[in-house]
């Protein structure tokens, strides 16, 4: 008994605790996501794809390192 109690306000927490996203946001990108896109075999390593990473991290110094390590 006492635990469905605690999961129920457990639950009555969460659920008041999600807050809509709010008039002001904006989105600065969308993630591109198209049905049509066929791999059709591996990129020659010589070409120069152009990639953009948002991070919110300190020890920006070594994200080339990180980046590497992927």
């Amino acid at each position: 008994m006492l635990g469905n109690t605690l999961n129920f306000v457990a639950l009555l927490a969460a659920t008041a605790a999600a807050v809509p996203t709010p008039a002001t946001h904006v989105l600065h990108e969308r993630r591109a996501e198209s049905a049509s896109w066929v791999k059709v075999n591996r990129v020659h390593e010589d070409v120069k794809l152009p990639v953009r990473i948002g991070l919110t991290q300190s020890n920006l110094d070594k994200g080339h390192e990180y980046l590497m390590r992927v």
